[in-house]
């Protein structure tokens, strides 16, 4: 978004970086002043499982600088500019990226954009998949090759591409490398001043509306530092990456301390750390039953949450 390139190309040093007045929605006016719908393809290793009315309108790249650049190479300015002019492609214009290099579909699966990754019997262009460089990564994309079975399924490219099938596995990823780069407080003041987070969720859009995705735990202050505890949230949002998962804390007074739960609502997942009011439950509850109740009972308070909320109560252990 122009963090280390100005907005007229240039890319000043690091070490004296000319610093300007933020201009308002501009990346989104150059999002919108152009529609995405271009097909890319960037060095595919084979072109020929790609319909050929598809290669007809797409729009062939490459990754390294070719020979025939009009511009002079060798200068590091002019290579950045060039990566910058590569990365605006898939994030501006692309409704999809066709291609065979990890360092082309990874960068435009993280900016939101469909990739279509082609091998050819494990075969890429910078070796075989075998030498395990690739190894969980190509799990990220929607894959073609056909030799192992796997036939081009897109048609004409007309229609919109569906979400990479990897975006939930890449979110985890994500947020497993932000959890060890918070530990730094020069990386975790750098991300929350430049406005990286939350975390904006590759996945958060791909929901399903045919299972259940409303959670509640009812803990205590101290839980909210024990792993068993964190351990149980993960477990939902491994499966349900996109619940809502409430966490009720039974406490009256006092600070509410999110503890090490702060990490899934900077990952982007919606966790929410609520104080659980017991007594107006327990006057709730009176009011529904019209009878005696047993106060002290496990069960009265959680059954009251999801009667009043709907979802599933799991017992924090």
């Amino acid at each position: 978004q122009g963090g280390t390139l100005s907005l007229d190309g240039t890319n000043p040093s690091h070490n004296a970086m000319t610093i300007r007045e933020p201009r308002r929605n501009t990346t989104d006016k150059i999002v919108l002043a152009h529609e995405k719908d271009l097909i890319l393809i960037v060095d595919a290793v084979d072109t020929s499982v790609i319909p050929q009315e598809v290669r007809n309108k797409a729009r062939f790249l490459y990754a390294d600088i070719p020979a025939a650049y009009p511009y002079d190479a060798r200068s590091w300015d002019e290579k950045m500019r060039y990566c910058y002019r590569l990365i605006s492609q898939y994030k501006n214009y692309a409704k999809v990226v066709i291609t065979s290099r990890i360092h082309v579909g990874l960068p435009a699966a993280a900016l939101g954009t469909p990739v279509i990754f082609i091998s050819k019997n494990g075969w890429l262009p910078g070796g075989h998949e075998r030498t395990g460089r690739v190894a969980g990564l190509l799990d990220v994309f929607h894959r073609v090759d056909e030799v192992r079975g796997l036939p081009w399924t897109f048609g004409n490219l007309e229609d919109p591409v569906p979400p990479n099938p990897g975006n939930h596995y890449a979110d985890r990823f994500r947020a497993s490398f932000w959890n060890r780069l918070k530990r730094n407080e020069y990386y975790a003041d750098a991300a929350k001043l430049f406005g990286r987070i939350p975390l904006q969720r590759l996945g958060a859009g791909m929901h399903r509306s045919e299972i259940q995705n409303k959670f509640h735990f009812i803990m205590q202050p101290s839980d909210l530092l024990h792993w068993q505890q964190r351990r149980a949230v993960e477990s939902i949002l491994f499966h349900h990456p996109n619940a809502k998962v409430y966490v009720h804390v039974d406490i009256d007074l006092g600070p509410l301390d999110w503890g090490d739960f702060g990490v899934f609502m900077e990952s982007g997942y919606d966790v929410q750390v609520l104080r659980l009011n017991r007594n107006e439950l327990i006057k709730e509850a009176r009011h529904i039953v019209r009878g005696r109740i047993h106060e002290n009972d496990s069960t009265l308070l959680a059954g009251m949450l999801v009667y009043k909320h709907g979802g599933v109560f799991l017992a924090k252990n």
